[in-house]
């Protein structure tokens, strides 16, 4: 049997049945999933909204912290897959083997039973999600609206307009075909995808009485999207399942509207006052350990002053000696750091290629996963960033990429302010919350 989840600290609706009660289920195993979901909340409980958060766990939990809000811990389903987050994450693992694994038929009826219950004994009116799949089963049991938070370049009017085949799956034989054949390919299978998680799904959605998904995308992107992109940026059309209206903009870690000078570390800001150009380098937990010190090794041996942020990538013990153009910090803010250097370096998460976007810098990008891929390309298209890929990456096309901008800097930074000028004035948690109380609302 599995275990009881606890309701009984839990109060019961608001009295008031004019005031929807709406339930948050952030995936708290990564903090691009989280973040959004978390503050879309907090703007929807500022504007007087009823909130209950809801947990499947993971680290990230910590977000609301300085939230008062009830949080319903239901069953580990990472724990009891036996997958390490940081690890599956730090070494880039495919996405598809995630799912596959998460989301087995036993552990999506073990996450289903315990949703149901819980939004059962809750009384929630909607449930609002990031990377929780099983809540589009549950939800519809409950009979309440599922609302997911997505990303921009992982819905169908994206891969059908922008998707390029995944560079981590190229090899000799894909060389051998036009790109333009596999990118028709890739944007096809995208939208047509019956395998990633389906099967397992449509094993269990029937024994619930829930019709069959006919994609993943049907099983992502839950019943209605809100999705943390603009359109301007994004380059794609509205449509009937995606409408204007829901694209809510970036959600993104610190603010990238302000500069807070403030939060810099002094030695940061002397490091980026040296004469020379300047480089800030954040691989963020997805980063892998030997390319974030090939890096090191590779730039330690120009004139560039570059400020490594090794997070968990490296502990202070593994820190190689450098010389004195290279400083290590633990954590930047990158948000701010961005916009005092010349460049940056990173990966593709859509959190850190948005706040580039708002920094007004090029930047050097290596992703890590086809999403990733997605949102760097997004900037290639838009003259403000060169794409490394992950696979078989070479400090080689890393120094060409660099020396490719700093030889036609004012080209790639007149591009970068162009797309900084074009994206929204309000964070798109206000706009999110917004949406969700004008969603709630129609339920009354």
């Amino acid at each position: 049997m599995w275990d009881i989840v606890d309701f009984s600290h839990m109060s019961k609706k608001n009295e008031d049945a004019s005031k929807p009660s709406v339930g948050f289920l952030p995936c708290f195993y990564s903090i691009g999933e989280a973040l959004p979901v978390v503050n879309i909340a907090k703007e929807y409980t500022d504007m007087g909204g009823s909130a209950v958060f809801f947990s499947h766990g993971g680290k990230y939990e910590d977000l609301l912290e300085d939230f008062d809000a009830d949080i319903i811990h239901l069953n580990d389903i990472w724990e009891r897959a036996r997958i390490d987050s940081d690890e599956f994450f730090k070494k880039g693992h495919k996405f598809y083997k995630l799912v596959k694994t998460l989301y087995t038929p036993e552990n999506i009826r073990r996450c289903v039973d315990e949703e149901i219950k819980a939004f059962r004994e809750t009384d929630i009116d909607m449930i609002v999600c990031s990377f929780n799949l099983s809540v589009t089963i549950s939800a519809k049991v409950v009979n309440i609206p599922q609302v997911a938070v997505v990303s921009g370049t992982a819905i169908p009017p994206y891969y059908e307009e922008w998707a390029t085949f995944v560079d981590n799956f190229k090899n000799v034989f894909t060389r051998m075909i036009p790109d333009s054949v596999m990118d028709r390919f890739i944007r096809w299978y995208l939208r047509n995808n019956k395998l990633l998680g389906v099967p397992s799904f449509n094993k269990v959605a029937p024994e619930y009485g829930v019709e069959k998904f006919r994609t993943y995308e049907d099983i992502y992107c839950g019943e209605r999207s809100l999705v943390c992109d603009d359109l301007s940026y994004l380059n794609i059309s509205p449509t009937h399942q995606f409408p204007e209206e829901n694209f809510i903009g970036p959600i993104v870690y610190g603010d990238p509207l302000d500069f807070h000078p403030e939060s810099v570390d002094e030695d940061v800001k002397d490091h980026i006052q040296r004469e020379g150009r300047s480089i800030v380098v954040v691989m963020g937990s997805t980063g892998v350990k030997d390319i974030f010190l090939d890096m090191v090794d590779t730039l330690d041996k120009t004139s560039y002053n570059v400020i490594f942020a090794y997070t968990n990538l490296l502990s202070q013990d593994e820190l190689p000696e450098v010389n004195e153009n290279i400083l290590f910090k633990e954590f930047v803010s990158l948000a701010d750091v961005s916009k005092m250097t010349d460049l940056a370096i990173t990966h593709g998460g859509r959190g850190t290629v948005q706040t580039l976007a708002y920094s007004g810098k090029p930047a050097i990008c290596v992703p890590m996963f086809i999403e990733h891929q997605y949102n760097v390309e997004n900037m290639v298209r838009q003259g403000t960033t060169i794409k490394v890929p992950k696979k078989h990456f070479s400090t080689e096309d890393m120094m060409e990429g660099i020396e490719k901008i700093f030889g036609d800097y004012q080209r790639y930074l007149k591009n970068a302010r162009r797309v900084k000028d074009r994206l929204p004035d309000e964070l798109g948690e206000k706009k999110g919350a917004r949406r969700i109380k004008e969603m709630a609302a129609e339920l009354h």
